[in-house]
């Protein structure tokens, strides 16, 4: 089973830029809103990793004070029993923004 500093680093490979966010509980990587999707094609896809389930996706709104929205992705996988929390922060006046696509 791979441990969080493995998983930080496959995600750098993919990732423009991230940042690690272990105040979460789990541990989570922080994302940019146009490269989540290519993330979790490669956390799927990649066979040390094959992160195989959604358990949860959640919307935070993080109040007007830090004036931000989170998009929360619980990831696990089945076969490797382990799970990865992802998430995407964008301020409230662009939370409405799509990512790009590819």
């Amino acid at each position: 089973m791979l441990d969080f500093s493995q998983l930080v680093e496959i995600v750098k490979n993919i990732a423009t830029e991230i940042q690690e966010d272990e105040k979460s509980t789990p541990k989570a990587i922080v994302v940019a809103s146009s490269d989540i999707k290519k993330v979790c094609q490669e956390l799927h896809q990649n066979p040390s990793t094959y992160f195989d389930m959604l358990s949860c996706l959640t919307g935070i709104d993080n109040g007007i004070e830090v004036n931000t929205m989170e998009v929360v992705f619980n990831l696990y996988s089945i076969p490797f029993n382990h799970h990865l929390m992802l998430k995407v922060t964008l301020p409230k006046k662009k939370a409405e923004e799509k990512p790009a696509t590819q």
